[in-house]
């Protein structure tokens, strides 16, 4: 693979970081910008998923009155 020409242009001008996890979570800057996207990002997904398995599985124990341990094994076959 080739690198971007960004980055080899930045590579050349020696702007490469020389402690990229240090830059990227121990500064307060970079460090907001990553909770921000893995809480609000990601907590937006995950509310969406467990509710779909969840409204799921109630569906079908309550409005299809399927037994419950067929229920959890549909569920699980399907995840």
């Amino acid at each position: 693979l080739n690198e971007s020409p960004v980055y080899a242009r930045m590579k050349a001008s020696g702007n490469t970081s020389k402690a990229p996890l240090t830059e990227a979570f121990l500064r307060w800057g970079n460090l907001r910008i990553v909770l921000v996207a893995l809480f609000g990002a990601v907590v937006g997904q995950a509310v969406v998923w467990y509710t779909g398995q969840f409204y799921a599985l109630f569906f079908l124990e309550k409005t299809l009155k399927v037994d419950g341990m067929t229920a959890n094994v549909l569920i699980a076959i399907a995840l």
